[in-house]
């Protein structure tokens, strides 16, 4: 999970160099986004039902090479064959996207498959680990654009990440769920649940929120406000360093709280903090909003998760692929829409979008009736 975090944070601070690399307008490299999330949707649903017949650690594993590839691609751009516009980065993101689903989808349910009793607390903490690697992906890039060893450097170090850590997972074992073909009979119950439904609108909100957040708000400091891009790449540093803290914090505070509770403090502040990041007069605020931000975002991910363990003890690995399918879905669409919507009136404007997903999200779990912890059914 650190090296799909120091993967995907790191694209939104590269976007300007991207652009001059693939010499297109700064909106349009919004559809890498767009690309990742495409590959991820369709991964994430092959990894669900494969994960359930071989296993979730193989399935994590081979993500891992899968993204290794990717990352690969576009370490390599603009290519060997300097196709137009950004057809080589689409390509490379669209098979990270194919890699990231198998780890992300996956690797949640195993992690909840060894710590029975304990799933809130285990799932935050990999959340952590993936905000340790979404920190360093940021410091990475501004290293390598400060020293114009070009941004195409970051992406061929975390490619090797990737692969030794693919090497190191197929050594291990663990004592996940046995393997039980899924039949389409109990997937389609499944997805005609509410309080899954609800859960899934809520992951696509708050996954195209915050890639949309994260990917925007350098280019808004960098091009809105007028600050140097080394300056402009530490809002995500602080928002990660924030989100990471606040994830820690959470994985103690989903023992004492409902996840309901949780995830309405946690929309309601980043509803209120990243609407003001869009207002921020100087970079200074800027910055310290995104700070603010990360700490209110900290806990979404690991507690819609958590939700949906409570409520589906069984087919783990089918019901977290259908919420991850939601992930793409937020992805791919939101980040680019903000895009237009920067092209067609200003970055400020666009930058409101990820507060209006998220007050979105409370109005959600504010409507998500408590049930039975381990019941399979939602409400």
């Amino acid at each position: 999970m650190g090296a799909y975090g120091l993967t995907l944070f790191a694209v939104g601070p590269c976007l300007t160099s991207i652009a001059r690399t693939f010499r297109v307008a700064l909106g349009d490299t919004g559809l890498l986004f767009t690309a990742f999330f495409i590959g991820f949707i369709g991964g994430v649903l092959a990894a669900g039902y494969v994960a359930e017949r071989v296993g979730k650690r193989k399935v994590t594993a081979t993500g891992l090479a899968i993204l290794a590839i990717g990352l690969w691609l576009l370490g390599a751009s603009p290519g060997p064959f300097h196709l137009p516009h950004l057809w080589w980065a689409l390509g490379a993101m669209f098979i990270m996207g194919i890699g990231g689903a198998g780890i992300e989808s996956t690797a949640s349910a195993m992690v909840a498959d060894v710590n029975p009793g304990r799933e809130g607390f285990a799932l935050n903490l990999m959340q952590a680990f993936f905000g340790f690697g979404a920190i360093a992906g940021p410091i990475v890039v501004a290293a390598v654009l400060a020293r114009e060893w070009g941004w195409q450097t970051h992406f061929v170090i975390a490619g090797a990440v990737a692969a030794a850590l693919f090497a190191a997972l197929m050594a291990q074992k663990a004592q996940e769920t046995p393997p039980e073909p899924l039949a389409l009979r109990e997937l389609g119950q499944l997805v005609r649940t509410p309080a899954l439904l609800a859960l899934c609108a809520a992951m696509m909100l708050y996954v195209g929120s915050e890639v949309g957040y994260t990917g925007w708000v350098s280019s808004l400091i960098e091009k809105g406000i007028g600050a140097r891009v080394e300056l402009a790449g530490q809002a995500v540093t602080a928002f990660w360093v924030t989100m990471t803290i606040g994830r820690l914090a959470v994985t103690w505070l989903v023992e004492v709280m409902t996840p309901r509770q949780l995830m309405l403090i946690i929309a309601i502040g980043g509803a209120l903090s990243s609407g003001l990041t869009g207002l921020a007069p100087t970079p200074g605020v800027a910055i310290g909003a995104a700070a603010v931000a990360g700490l209110f975002f900290s806990g979404a991910f690991g507690l819609i998760l958590t939700a949906a363990s409570d409520r589906f003890t069984r087919r783990r690995a089918a019901v977290f692929s259908l919420i991850m399918t939601s992930v793409g879905a937020g992805g791919m669409t939101l980040p680019a829409l903000m895009g237009l919507l920067a092209q067609a009136t200003s970055l400020r404007w666009a930058m409101l979008a990820p507060a209006l997903g998220l007050a979105t999200i409370a109005l959600l779990f504010a409507g998500l009736r408590p049930s039975a912890r381990g019941g399979t059914r939602g409400n």
